[in-house]
């Protein structure tokens, strides 16, 4: 999720305006929330633009299926970092994605959308299919 336009962002757009269901992972919001903040606090972002990038979050989140936390996933994420170089937030970004798949099926994997190389390159090995990508 961004808040901030990079030269992707025409790209999300498009992606995003499909008519196509979307999820993210429970803990998305809690990682703009924290950029957010740490923009603020730098000084980079002042009251009134922190108040709006909240407010576009709470936007956007709401248009997502927000996929929880669970035994699965941990599993998931657990596995994922024995066979990637995945951060932990990155390992459970990309297990409530593989949590996704119907009864487990790898054939039946979601399309995949991240700004991270090294999380892209993982999707990817996993079975994902990349969207839109680094």
């Amino acid at each position: 999720m961004v808040v901030r336009q990079p030269p992707f962002s025409d790209s999300c757009r498009g992606a995003f305006r499909q008519d196509v269901s979307r999820a993210i992972a429970f803990l998305a919001r809690i990682e703009c929330r924290s950029a957010i903040e740490r923009l603020a606090r730098q000084g980079t972002l002042n009251a009134s633009a922190r108040r709006r990038s909240l407010t576009k979050i709470d936007k956007l989140v709401a248009a997502f299926d927000i996929v929880a936390f669970s035994p699965e996933v941990e599993a998931h994420a657990l596995a994922l970092l024995g066979r990637h170089s995945l951060r932990s937030l990155d390992a459970l970004h990309l297990g409530c994605a593989r949590r996704l798949a119907p009864q487990g099926d790898t054939d039946a994997l979601p399309e995949f959308v991240c700004c991270d190389r090294r999380l892209a390159e993982a999707a990817v090995a996993e079975g994902f299919a990349l969207v839109i990508g680094p």
